[in-house]
């Protein structure tokens, strides 16, 4: 069960509605996840598959994450700073939801 006032997510595979399939990240203050918080949590993710992680290329999405905390200054839901960040990098066509969710997965376990 997530605390009050955290965002929950659907992992969207096709699993049934229980706890278990819901990602929880506790709300934070705009300012709680710095460009580096997230940097980290795009590459551990490597929602688009670059491969960053077994050639430790560990600023592959630092770009995407000060675009991602860009947005979250101006009040973007957490969810959506993430996914139109990966968008402005990768094209609308290649960003669906499981990547938005494995970044926030990341998030939730930081």
């Amino acid at each position: 069960m997530a605390e009050q006032g955290a965002l929950v997510t659907y992992r969207f595979n096709g699993a049934s509605f229980e706890n278990a399939n819901f990602v929880s990240v506790p709300t934070r203050p705009t300012g709680h996840f710095s460009a580096e918080q997230l940097n980290q949590a795009f590459y551990l993710a490597d929602p688009m598959q670059t491969c960053c992680v077994e050639n430790e290329i560990t600023d592959e999405y630092q770009r995407i994450a000060e675009h991602a905390r860009a947005l979250l200054v101006e009040r973007f839901a957490l969810y959506d700073a993430i996914e139109q960040a990966l968008i402005a990098a990768f094209d609308e066509d290649w960003v669906e939801p499981k990547h938005v969710i494995a970044v926030l997965e990341k998030l939730a376990s930081s």
